[in-house]
């Protein structure tokens, strides 16, 4: 049995928990169509983009409680969620400018948690290039440009020309701005512009975070602030577990020492043991008569 040292215990649950919050839809959107699908087999009718959660309630993916996915459905199967439901699957199949579906290759993590989780791969803060290539090409470019064999714009390959074009307008500005690169949100913000308040390349995260790595002054979202406040208390998890373990060393080293001590006095005590053992040894022996 995999046994992790319980020294990690509080990154291991952080871990495992980060991992949960992305993939967490996904698992319940399976689930959804587990379900579904166990239920038209059953001999129901339900509309190809509709759940029914009146009918699918009574039919649980395997592995899931009865009682426990009746509370689940219940809880879909509202005005609210039906509409963030709607909102979501149309965001999903809306075409950018050259027609094409999907907009990243990032998945259904924010921006924000791709910035986090790309700083601990890199162990330093990623530019906006780097996040940004991460999350708009495609495989084969991106390890090309991982393993830096190819590193210019024309010979990577995005998943949508809007794209391209979209950071090709950036780095020309930041370059006109700066004369080199220097991430900028602000002109991110002003070159993509977006819906409402999610930004092309943003999303709904914040933009100064997501570009730079620096927290804007109208604050962050809760995922920034939680990973600020987890990482404030691994440090201090770090520094606690570093001073327990000194303290430790400290400890056994005056254990050591002490035992060192004990065993040269036994060991002198035993040598002058043998030794006066040898003189009455020898004093015996030289008092023997003579044959």
């Amino acid at each position: 049995m995999y046994r992790y040292d319980p020294k990690c215990a509080y990154a291991t649950k952080e871990a495992f928990e980060n991992v949960m919050k992305a993939r967490y839809p996904d698992i319940m959107s399976d689930w959804r169509s587990k379900s579904k699908q166990k239920a038209i087999k059953a001999g129901h009718f339900i509309p190809p983009r509709e759940h029914n959660f009146k009918v699918i309630c009574n039919y649980p993916p395997n592995g899931v409680d009865l009682d426990r996915w009746r509370k689940m459905c219940k809880a879909w199967d509202t005005e609210k969620w039906l509409q963030r439901s709607e909102c979501a699957r149309k965001n999903r199949m809306s075409a950018d400018s050259s027609g094409v579906i999907s907009c990243h290759t990032g998945g259904s993590m924010g921006y924000d948690e791709h910035r986090i989780n790309l700083k601990k791969d890199l162990g330093r803060e990623p530019t906006f290039k780097e996040l940004f290539f991460a999350t708009h090409l495609t495989k084969d470019s991106k390890q090309k440009f991982k393993s830096g064999e190819c590193q210019s714009m024309e010979e990577l390959e995005f998943c949508t020309p809007r794209s391209k074009e979209a950071f090709g307008s950036y780095e020309t500005a930041m370059l006109q701005k700066y004369g080199k690169e220097h991430d900028d949100s602000d002109l991110w913000v002003g070159k993509q512009g977006g819906r409402g308040s999610r930004i092309f390349g943003i999303g709904s995260s914040d933009p100064q975070f997501v570009v730079t790595g620096k927290l804007s002054t109208m604050g962050s979202g809760p995922l920034v602030a939680d990973y600020q406040r987890s990482q404030k208390r691994v440090h201090e998890l770090e520094a606690r577990v570093k001073n327990m373990e000194s303290q430790l060393a400290q400890v056994m080293e005056k254990e050591r020492e002490a035992r060192d001590q004990e065993q040269a006095k036994f060991t002198k005590i035993l040598q002058q043991q043998m030794a006066a053992f040898m003189r009455q040894f020898g004093q015996a022996h030289g008092n023997e008569p003579s044959s």
